[in-house]
């Protein structure tokens, strides 16, 4: 895009990829009539990129000369921003659900996840989860009621990975200028090689219920989330490039 007013023009170009691939195996089967088992398997890759440059000028002989006028300014205001960043994420994963004549159930995740955002730390992360559940409606004793036609109680853990933070370290805006004088590049952030994931895992109970063919339906959940490694920028003392860094609190 470009825009000009009060003397300045700008050009930014902005480029972006996002490749995803993924790969699954499902085995499902069932066993003397109740015993059902559903087991997934796979592998996932994503990986994402950007990369821009943005020029700007001041001081043009004149506003309406707009963005196709840069260089003709003041050569000493020419500064150039050139940003870069991206990510790719490894992925194994797997899942096992079972349950016994639609009463019992058991499902057991995990997840194995490699971010290049922590290459220079601890890039990996796992996340297990699994939960339980008694569906009581289709038990004898409630299964024939006209009142009460679902009720199932569950019991649930996991954990989750997060790594939605900038790259480590970016690229900042450059002094440009003419007549011979330097292209300074400067990083606009500090990197932290101890980076890694932040996880926050849940514990859940709940019971979800059906009255009346349905017609009255709803849940009730109890749980405790607890967040480990919350990405925090703290402030670094001087002399630094920008003052702080992006750490695992």
């Amino acid at each position: 895009g470009a825009n000009s007013g009060n003397g300045l023009a700008s050009l930014r170009e902005v480029n972006s990829t996002n490749l995803v691939g993924e790969g699954t195996l499902a085995y499902k089967k069932t066993f003397n009539d109740n015993h059902n088992l559903d087991v997934v398997v796979g592998y996932s890759y994503q990986e994402t990129k950007g990369d821009g440059t943005q020029l700007s000028q001041t001081n043009l002989l004149s506003d309406a000369l707009g963005v196709n006028m840069i260089g003709i300014g003041d050569p000493a205001s020419l500064q150039v921003s050139v940003f870069e960043g991206g990510d790719n994420i490894r992925s194994y994963f797997g899942r096992v659900n079972y349950d016994f004549a639609k009463k019992y159930f058991i499902t057991g995740v995990f997840r194995r996840d490699g971010s290049a955002l922590f290459s220079q730390g601890e890039p990996w992360g796992n996340f297990p989860s699994g939960a339980v559940a008694w569906r009581i409606s289709e038990e004898d004793f409630l299964k024939d009621s006209s009142t009460l036609n679902e009720l199932k109680v569950r019991a649930e853990w996991g954990v989750v990975g997060n790594n939605a933070i900038p790259g480590l370290e970016t690229v900042g805006r450059s002094q440009l200028s003419f007549n011979g004088q330097s292209f300074v590049i400067t990083p606009n952030a500090l990197g932290n090689p101890n980076l890694t994931w932040e996880t926050t895992t849940t514990t859940n109970f709940g019971v979800d219920f059906g009255l009346f063919n349905n017609r009255i339906s709803g849940s009730f959940d109890l749980y405790k989330k607890v967040t480990d490694d919350l990405f925090l920028r703290t402030t670094v003392p001087a002399p630094t490039i920008d003052g702080s860094l992006l750490i695992n609190a």
